[in-house]
């Protein structure tokens, strides 16, 4: 820059760093095969800040959900197998999908979908677990 240097961090000043960063880490991005989304920005007068979510490609090349990404690197720990994920399993009469896994919620972390009301519904380990791992078990009997 010539001249001195601003006292105060403008608009036009933050949209241009931010669109030189991000137009930067989508090249990087793409690179080594990740996705990169611009989540979120605010800036005042004297310093801004850029919120950025990195996550892997499925095998479509689309990114994938951090709940599907969380749920294969758990899986194991679990007593799961990664293919688990997308099984469907019968509890009180409702039949769920696994959809994925979120360590943040401790009581609930399993990611499911209500097949018959098609919506998102959250489940402790134990029940997760325990009707997977049973109904596993009453396919291999048969």
């Amino acid at each position: 820059m010539d001249g001195e240097r601003p006292r105060v961090f403008t608009n036009e000043a933050f949209r241009q760093v931010v669109s030189r960063l991000f137009s930067a880490l989508e090249r990087a991005a793409e690179e080594v095969g990740v996705s990169v989304c611009l989540a979120g920005k605010s800036h005042g007068d004297y310093k801004g800040e850029v919120i950025l979510h990195l996550g892997i490609l499925d095998a479509f090349g689309q990114p994938e959900r951090p709940i599907v990404t969380d749920f294969k690197l758990y899986a194991e720990l679990l007593g799961l197998k990664k293919g688990d994920l997308g099984r469907t399993f019968t509890h009180r009469g409702k039949t769920y999908r696994l959809k994925g896994y979120n360590p943040a919620n401790k009581a609930r972390p399993f990611v499911l979908v209500d097949l018959e009301k098609g919506r998102r519904v959250y489940m402790g380990e134990a029940l997760v677990v325990g009707a997977l791992t049973q109904s596993e078990a009453t396919q291999s009997l048969q």
